[in-house]
């Protein structure tokens, strides 16, 4: 027992230095000094395997809400960036409900500025003559789109995201010519439909929805798509 102490008073000594840490990030961040503030957060993390599980849900908020402050100016907000302050926000909202009407916030500010910067290279990419710089910016604003998607998912923003995808395949499609480029088209056309089909949970019977899959269908030579598909336009009485 009495060698069992020594390391109990170790332990006890480095969750309160550590806590200590989690407290100055906290106020750097009230404070307003960011890039102190996750220099704090950072250093407590080294010893999250001592804390509570809320202690790291304080952690993991206040970190994410830091890197937000940090970065949300940014021209182009990397993927990896977005998708490590969701996890932490999510994480903490789970572990203590308390931390959901912020983290709700954070993500609301997170989609709008996604948003701006998709519809930026959607501008981009309708200007744009060269069809390998259009299809590389279509991309990009797709890729955009589903960030917004991950963050809170929404019926318009899939569509959107289908209709996109579909414009890329009929980008290739008509470009016609070699082989690489039709696969690319079937590549691009099949997660148009998978898309399409998602979207359609909301309104199966869209006919601007039914009608693209039925465009792609028939592009595809999918009969049994085709087959499908003109019955629901009958039904949706197109």
């Amino acid at each position: 027992m009495k060698a069992l102490l020594p390391l109990f008073f170790v332990l006890i000594c480095s969750f309160t230095w550590s806590q200590s840490i989690i407290d100055s990030g906290v106020r750097n961040y009230n404070q307003k000094n960011y890039r102190e503030a996750l220099k704090n957060l950072y250093e407590a993390e080294q010893m999250a395997a001592v804390f509570t599980e809320e202690a790291i849900a304080k952690l993991r908020f206040y970190k994410s809400q830091t890197l937000w402050k940090l970065n949300s100016s940014e021209n182009d907000l990397i993927e990896d960036l977005v998708r490590d302050i969701v996890e932490g926000l999510r994480h903490a909202s789970a572990t203590n409900a308390d931390w959901s009407l912020l983290a709700n916030e954070t993500y609301s500010e997170m989609r709008n500025v996604l948003t701006n910067q998709a519809e930026r290279i959607n501008k981009a990419a309708n200007k744009q003559k060269e069809l390998d710089e259009k299809i590389r910016l279509k991309r990009t604003y797709v890729a955009k789109l589903e960030l917004v998607e991950y963050i809170q998912p929404s019926a318009s923003n899939e569509l959107i995201i289908a209709e996109t995808l579909h414009e890329i395949g009929d980008l290739y499609f008509e470009a016609e010519g070699e082989a690489l480029v039709m696969n690319l088209a079937s590549e691009y056309y099949s997660k148009a439909l998978k898309a399409y089909e998602l979207a359609r949970y909301n309104d199966p019977y869209s006919k601007p929805l039914i009608k693209a899959v039925l465009k792609i269908a028939r592009r595809t030579g999918d009969a049994e798509r085709v087959k499908e598909y003109t019955k629901l336009l009958e039904l949706a009485g197109g």
